[in-house]
């Protein structure tokens, strides 16, 4: 399937991708592919491999990333914020055939991870293993990406995905939004979430559309600078924290705006269709686990004040939704034809979740189906933080948080957050006196800023809840 991808491309003489200093066709941009992943393959690249692989929101990474799903390689993008112990320990325990960061990282990690040394003489931007290489999980003869995700034990979980299953999925997420083949698409997205990747990314490509992406860190900038006027942008996709980041910028020439990663407040959906009158809204629902996207709700201001929330709306085609226990509420469960294949070497995790034979998937997300049909989001049964379509689990900050001396033990929960829906907070039992900022330099060398307790409480005794977690 992923040839479809590829011929969409090479058929096409229009312009597909944009970016500071760059404009390619269809055509130019697979011939860019091809050329880097011939001179890949000459490195010792192979299909089947396992590629950890940093992914910037970039013209160089999406060409590289593109020409390691043209090689057959499995790459697994990782967030370009991640600290270097994380990515050392990353490299070590999913034993990547090679790693791709940028030259610096590169350089200190061929001194720390084991097994490692520097890919070739003229390119500095990947380590190579030493050691002989080898499949770990069956699941890997058919897998095509490897997405991260929290899972429910805290530590990193990896979706394996086919490549028929994300490229269907982001053709599915192109239909259901309209996208027509004449737009073009702002690549404002984080590419290590797998709806920039599968939605943003491969379903702007796939639909022949112009991807123009927004290279800078510093989102601020899209409205300070007038981003989406300047390029002509049509097409918009956010998270919920995004969009309380752009909505006031000058966009009444945008035709899409599709928000997901998140429930989207009632509040901050009146506000954008208020600023943006001439846009089609489009609520978007999904998880790593499915593809990801899983259903579209098309909202105005009617139908948002009609229920009072965004809803999950229309299954993509193919999709069927089901809530496991009463007839009206409980747990979301998802039948899709993305599925994804399983969690790498997670068998037992993956049982939890899937049912392999009919492609079912356990969201873990309760939700509340109205008299008109509709299914309404109301909680999440496992424990995650949801920071601005980021999935944080506090078991992984809670581990960090123990390894401070004089931290005794700790719980960590979500706060609410206007902007970005919720926030990671905890409480902390010390045998000294410390202080949240001396707290938060220690943590800066375990986690992300974005996993960074905003709050700190130093208790005797931690809350009630932290017994059940």
């Amino acid at each position: 399937m992923m040839t479809t991808l590829w011929s969409a491309l090479g058929e096409n003489s229009s312009v597909v991708l944009e970016s500071p200093g760059l404009s390619l066709t269809g055509k130019e941009l697979l011939e860019h592919i091809k050329n880097r992943a011939a001179k890949l393959h000459s490195c010792g690249f192979a299909p089947k491999q396992r590629i950890g692989f940093v992914f910037r929101r970039n013209s160089q990474s999406i060409i590289e990333f593109l020409a390691l799903m043209y090689l057959g390689c499995i790459p697994f993008p990782l967030n370009p914020y991640f600290t270097l112990a994380r990515l050392k320990q990353l490299i070590e325990d999913l034993q990547f055939a090679a790693f791709f960061s940028d030259p610096a990282t590169i350089h200190i990690l061929a001194q720390t991870a084991k097994g490692y040394e520097i890919g070739g003489k003229d390119i500095e931007n990947f380590l190579l293993s030493k050691a002989d290489y080898k499949l770990l999980d069956t699941i890997e003869h058919k897998a095509a990406i490897g997405i991260l995700t929290s899972g429910s034990t805290g530590m990193p979980k990896v979706v394996m995905h086919a490549g028929e299953s994300i490229i269907k999925n982001a053709s599915l997420h192109a239909q259901a939004i309209a996208l027509a083949a004449e737009d073009r698409v702002a690549m404002t997205m984080p590419c290590y979430f797998s709806f920039g990747i599968v939605a943003n990314l491969l379903g702007t490509l796939l639909n022949r559309s112009c991807l123009v992406v927004f290279e800078s860190s510093d989102v601020g900038a899209i409205v300070r600078t007038n981003w989406l006027q300047e390029n002509k942008i049509q097409v918009l996709n956010t998270t919920p924290a995004m969009l309380a980041d752009l909505c006031s910028a000058r966009a009444d020439f945008l035709k899409i705006v599709t928000v997901g990663g998140d429930q989207v407040s009632f509040d901050l959906a009146k506000k954008a269709l208020k600023n943006w009158p001439r846009a089609k809204f489009y609520a978007t629902y999904g998880l790593s686990e499915a593809g990801p996207r899983v259903a579209t709700w098309q909202f105005d201001a009617a139908s948002l004040n009609k229920s009072g929330q965004t809803l999950l709306g229309k299954p993509l085609a193919g999709v069927e939704l089901r809530i496991s226990g009463s007839k009206d509420e409980g747990e979301l469960i998802v039948k899709t034809p993305t599925a994804m294949l399983g969690y790498f070497l997670n068998p037992i995790e993956t049982l939890k979740v899937l049912n392999t034979e009919t492609k079912e998937i356990k969201t873990g997300d309760i939700v509340r189906k109205d008299l008109d049909g509709n299914y309404l989001l109301i909680g999440r049964s496992k424990r995650i933080i949801c920071r601005g379509g980021e999935k944080i689990h506090p078991g992984e900050i809670e581990r960090s948080l123990q390894k401070i001396p004089h931290i005794k033990d700790a719980f960590v929960s979500p706060m609410p957050d206007e902007r970005l829906g919720q926030v990671p907070e905890a409480f902390i039992i010390a045998d000294a006196i410390l202080t949240a900022e001396s707290i938060r330099r220690s943590l800066r060398s375990f986690l992300p800023s974005t996993q960074l307790p905003v709050k700190f409480h130093f208790v005797d005794k931690l809350p009630q809840e932290a017994m059940r977690k």
